[in-house]
């Protein structure tokens, strides 16, 4: 990938790392199926491939929420 060419307006963000804690609290909040996925990586300023990636096999679709 390399650097961003000046002036594209693409900007990479900074590489940040979230405690267990957090990510666990994330994915019962996705879990729960209360919001999408998308409105819950918007509210907490988040990637969805992160949480995604946190969340492991599981599928994430309101049809996998529970309740």
């Amino acid at each position: 990938m390399g650097k961003q060419a000046e002036g594209n307006g693409a900007r990479r963000r900074q590489h940040r790392s979230f405690m267990p804690e957090f990510k666990a609290e994330v994915i019962a909040l996705v879990g729960r199926g209360e919001r999408s996925l998308p409105a819950i990586c918007r509210e907490l300023d988040l990637s969805e491939t992160a949480v995604r990636r946190w969340g492991g096999r599981r599928r994430w679709t309101r049809a996998s929420a529970p309740g």
